[in-house]
């Protein structure tokens, strides 16, 4: 009988086993990437350019390129096309971002022949109506001006600009960015930075005879190899504090941190684990002290943010404006315990425990093994990252944390945005 009382015994993951990533190409050279997982008849298909804002001549064009594929495409108006993904329950999102921009469907496995056929029309002839990209800019620009109304937006996009300037990293679009682009400068991007340079990853139930339809309907693209512009990140941005006031604020929104690295650096591992023990969890130290002990905010967080090109260290909350300053002090106080006191084994042990479990809790269906898969693809890594990433996790020791404190985490190196009562 199942004794109830006493909890399975505890082992520690040794080795993570992910499905075997299937790697084709197209007669026309494009890249096809499948990973057949999963006991549901669904399927994720996405097409990825390895390209996105870093190669805007004017602001927008990547954005409006990625949103207005759907908005026509041959003989079908926008709204036929709405009404032909309707019809066989599926979904699509589309991604436009700094140095990617990706096109993705949902849909169930036995109607994907049907939504390949129009998929192949909306990559390969495109209409860029301007009423309808009319009314994506009208909505765009209402959305920015709804956003600027909020300070967590604000002091998110004015904390980027700190740090990285007029890097494409550090730029936002405003609603007069939103005026002067042109049709013709969307159709531009999509004919120079788009068009036939898509990959295509291919998640979920997948039968033998996807490939042979995935040739025919794209097999005869020659595809371009469309990598984005490698925009040199110069620097680690403004030290300086940047105030906001907001009329009528009763609370500030706080964003700190500086540039860092990304997935590739070596430290990369072992620093998430500093990250989380500071921030990165809810029984993380500022969380316990910030929120718990002095009830100054709902909550507190700190993030390592990867891009292809760089990365950056974050702080962020929002705290009553009344206590913005005791709040400050009191994350500068938390950084210097870590770089000047070993961190307690029982607490090491925790955060290592969660952060694995976490960890292969992300990985349980095969849209995030998708996911996880891209991280490694578009840096030029391999699968092992991820055991070597539990490898290090593990191995991870207070004198180790302590150090990374030292030499990343000096207050005195961060920007500092506070937006609201200020």
């Amino acid at each position: 009988m199942l004794d109830r009382k006493s909890p399975p015994p505890f082992q520690k993951v040794q080795h993570i086993q992910l499905p075997q990533v299937e790697r084709h190409q197209l007669s026309g050279g494009m890249p096809v990437h499948v990973i057949n997982a999963g006991k549901q008849p669904v399927l994720r298909l996405e097409f990825i350019i390895k390209n996105g804002a870093v190669s805007e001549q004017v602001l927008g064009q990547s954005f409006f390129a990625t949103k207005m594929l759907t908005e026509g495409a041959g003989p079908y108006s926008s709204k036929e096309i709405a009404n032909i993904l309707d019809a066989h329950g599926a979904h699509v999102e589309h991604l436009p971002g700094l140095d990617y921009c990706t096109l993705t469907l949902y849909c169930l496995s036995k109607h994907l022949p049907a939504l390949l056929e129009l998929f192949r029309l909306v990559l390969t002839e495109p209409r860029f109506p301007q009423k309808e990209f009319d009314i994506l800019r009208d909505i765009k620009k209402q959305r920015i001006l709804v956003d600027n109304t909020k300070n967590a937006v604000v002091a998110g996009k004015k904390f980027r600009e700190v740090l990285y300037g007029n890097h494409t990293y550090g730029t936002h679009l405003t609603a007069e960015d939103v005026d002067r682009l042109q049709l013709a400068n969307v159709i531009d991007f999509y004919k120079t930075n788009l068009q036939n340079g898509f990959e295509l990853l291919l998640a979920g139930q997948v039968d033998d005879g996807v490939l042979q339809q995935l040739e025919h309907y794209f097999g005869d693209l020659p595809y371009r190899n469309l990598t984005g512009s490698a925009l040199e990140v110069q620097g680690s941005g403004s030290t300086q504090r940047h105030n906001l006031p907001k009329e009528d604020s009763l609370q500030s929104t706080i964003r700190m941190g500086k540039v860092l690295f990304n997935v590739t650096h070596p430290d990369f591992h072992t620093f998430t684990v500093l990250n989380t023990a500071l921030g990165g969890y809810f029984g993380s130290r500022l969380m316990k002290e910030i929120r718990e002990e002095r009830g100054y905010t709902y909550g507190i967080y700190s993030n390592l943010i990867p891009m292809k090109n760089s990365g950056y260290f974050v702080i962020g909350t929002d705290v009553v404006g009344e206590h913005t300053e005791d709040t400050l002090q009191e994350i500068e106080r938390q950084i210097r315990l870590l770089q000047t006191e070993p961190m307690p084994d029982e607490e090491l042990e925790i955060i290592k425990n969660y952060m694995v479990g976490s960890f292969l809790g992300s990985m349980n269906t095969p849209f995030a093994l998708a996911d996880k898969f891209k991280t490694v693809y578009f840096n030029g890594l391999g699968l092992e990252f991820f055991n070597e990433h539990v490898r290090q996790i593990y191995a991870a020791s207070a004198q180790d944390i302590q150090r990374l404190a030292r030499q990343y985490l000096d207050p005195a190196s961060f920007a500092t945005v506070v937006v609201g009562m200020v």
